[in-house]
């Protein structure tokens, strides 16, 4: 174990043979003050960005609505239930959550498109920020709400956990841009990474400083790296240091890190590659991987808030433009922008797609079992004040309302009540507010503070009148 200056950093790693470290989460033996610091830092925010927006109703194509529950107020288990499988509305399939659950529409992006929708949807989405330049290369002309979060609220240095699960190369241009959805400032974007083992090696710290041969050797393995730093990890444990707390936030950092070893290693046999984890690294792209792809990061996001990583980080789903072909009831669907433009073209010109609002409704059927399945892996971390879940919160949003490409309406779906300062169990009509609104507020809800010490009016654009929406707050 290696920390030179405890009362320089809480964040203390484990390093053992063959160059493997295991960076461990914020422990208050590591630290001058204890419980009045972990407070602060347990309000984290994740933030899952779809494409294509969502099959909600849209009277000037005359089709109805299949998104949002049937009526604003209080949510329910049964008036969820109700909606997912009497109405066939797809923020019904919340029903379990109904009690964590804030939904809120009318909630406009604040500025036209600057030549691609959809690249101008993922330059605002989490920015509320004006369009730099046009067409696939516009950029934000701010930072994105994660990077404010973790310049505030990160361990210094540590940025935001970006993630995509796409198929377009990170180098595509034109069509095959990937887009970006978070940014440092303006023109400022961070590149997602495409690789889930990547990101988790990053996460955990595990880096090799021998020889390529016993990387080689300690990847096929696939020995726990619980299990290579054990006689550490054991005499860690055993520290009289180490409060009641610190123990069981320790064990399940390392309960963390072998259920994604666990998922990594699933990933790589499931899809019958090469049994070194650098060959998933090249077919990370590929579309037959992209399920279990999308799965991977979402628990790594909840891993990354579990252990003390990152307080914050983004999943972009889909690239800029959204074309994979899901498999539903055993048939291949066109590709999925097609399909949100409800016919065969990336237009409005080609042959139209048989029920193509019902096979959109599907797609976000697939995409929020998806969230749930983060939404779980949240619930399922005790901590020692309840379900981490309970201490922040996730977002469900698109870069757009809908196929047609409308900027107004965009959706939000969130689950968590940031430590009580989210009213939850609610379905909210913020009545047509700008974007900056919804991130001043949840910028907020994370624990950032605003001028003075109070809450976060400003964020976005500085032309965009200020303020939160406060129908969103307990």
């Amino acid at each position: 174990m290696q920390n030179n200056n405890p009362t320089l950093s809480r964040r203390i790693f484990l390093r053992g043979a063959g160059g493997v470290t295991l960076g461990l989460p914020l422990l208050d033996a590591f630290s001058p003050s204890t419980a009045a610091a972990a407070t602060v830092t347990d309000r984290f925010a994740l933030f899952v960005v779809g494409a294509n927006g969502v099959a909600m109703a849209d009277s000037s194509r005359g089709e109805p609505e299949k998104f949002w529950p049937s009526q604003t107020g209080p949510l329910s288990y049964d008036s969820l239930r109700a909606d997912d499988t009497q109405r066939q509305r797809t923020v019904g399939m919340f029903a379990d959550y109904a009690s964590r659950l804030l939904v809120v529409r009318g909630v406009d992006q604040p500025w036209g498109s600057a030549g691609c929708d959809h690249q101008s949807g993922d330059n605002m989405c989490l920015t509320s920020a004006k369009i730099i330049g046009g067409g696939n290369s516009s950029l934000a002309g701010g930072e994105s709400i994660d990077n404010r979060i973790a310049r505030e609220r990160n361990p210094a240095g540590r940025e935001p956990i970006t993630l995509r699960a796409g198929w377009r190369p990170d180098d595509g241009t034109g069509f095959d841009n990937a887009g970006f959805l978070s940014f440092r400032g303006a023109s400022n974007p961070r590149a997602a990474e495409k690789s889930p083992l990547k990101a988790y090696q990053r996460i955990v710290g595990v880096v090799g400083s021998g020889t390529q041969t016993q990387q080689d050797a300690l990847a096929l393995r696939r020995n726990s790296i619980n299990d290579v730093l054990r006689t550490q990890i054991n005499a860690l444990m055993a520290s009289p240091a180490l409060s009641a707390d610190d123990r069981l936030r320790l064990q399940q950092h390392l309960d963390s890190v072998r259920d994604l070893e666990i998922a990594v290693t699933q990933l790589a046999l499931e899809q019958a590659l090469l049994e070194d984890m650098a060959t998933v690294d090249k077919n990370v792209l590929g579309m037959e991987n992209h399920p279990k792809v999308i799965r991977c990061h979402l628990a790594l996001l909840a891993f990354a808030v579990a252990s003390g990583y990152s307080l914050t980080g983004t999943l972009k789903v889909g690239d800029r433009i959204d074309s994979h072909q899901w498999v539903i009831n055993g048939n291949k669907l066109p590709q999925f922008h097609m399909i949100s433009h409800r016919n065969l073209s990336d237009a409005e010109f080609g042959a139209a797609i048989p029920n193509a609002p019902e096979l959109h409704r599907q797609i976000d059927r697939l995409h929020a079992a998806d969230f749930l399945y983060l939404c779980d892996r949240l619930r399922d971390v005790n901590t020692p004040t309840g379900p981490l879940i309970d201490q922040g919160y996730a977002v469900w949003t698109n870069q757009m309302a809908t196929g047609w490409h409308r900027h107004d309406n965009q959706p939000f779906v969130i689950v968590g009540n940031a430590g009580g300062y989210l009213k939850t169990g609610q379905y909210v009509d913020a009545g047509g507010v700008k974007l900056n609104k919804m991130l001043n507020t949840l910028l907020t809800a994370a624990g950032v503070k605003g001028s003075g010490g109070g809450p976060v009016t400003n964020f976005g654009d500085a032309s965009l009148p200020g303020g939160l929406i406060a129908s969103m707050i307990a």
